[in-house]
């Protein structure tokens, strides 16, 4: 139920990010179940060479842009789970060392927003921000992309465009990820 408001409240973001970065936006969630990052909405881009992440597709916690921006601010005892167990690569870019991802977890804290280059899949990155909602992170909104179209300054504009989309909805939303009235 809290997936089908988050799709339903910022649908219009997820629509405005992929129109403005033009690549495949996402919008994800923790699923505590799976310890595991969870696509609840996509919007794909109009490139012929594209990435499709189909809705309902969960994927590590530890691996790619929208997952480490929800692990990033999860709560500690469970950053320290993940972190306390093997991490398994599923592409060449995994993070598999602990004290890697723990700094790059700090980084993401202080800059806003999370990257990846082939962590989940080979030939892809993406950037994503979390959406933190009092105090808490709710989601996180992002973008998945071919590395074919990966440059330093394609990282630098769009990681503006996703902190402004995930900065967008956040007024918006209560602790639990609903409307705010």
């Amino acid at each position: 139920v809290a997936s089908m408001d988050l799709r339903a409240r910022l649908g219009g973001v997820l629509r405005d990010l992929a129109r403005t970065t033009a690549e495949t936006a996402l919008l994800t969630v923790y699923d505590e179940s799976r310890h595991g990052s969870l696509c609840v909405d996509r919007i794909e881009t109009t490139h012929s060479l594209r990435l499709t992440i189909e809705i309902g597709r969960v994927t590590p916690i530890h691996a790619g842009a929208s997952a480490k921006a929800l692990l990033a601010f999860l709560e500690q005892p469970i950053v320290d789970e993940v972190l306390s167990r093997e991490l398994e690569a599923f592409a060449p870019g995994t993070v598999t060392d602990p004290d890697l991802l723990r700094t790059q977890l700090e980084q993401i804290r202080r800059r806003g927003w999370a990257s990846s280059y082939e962590e989940n899949n080979a030939g892809a990155w993406g950037l994503a921000a979390p959406i933190i909602a009092g105090g808490r992170v709710v989601a996180s909104i992002g973008f998945a992309a071919p590395t074919a179209r990966h440059s330093d300054s394609a990282v630098r504009s769009l990681a503006k465009l996703v902190c402004e989309a995930a900065r967008n909805p956040e007024s918006r939303l209560d602790s639990t990820g609903a409307a705010s009235a």
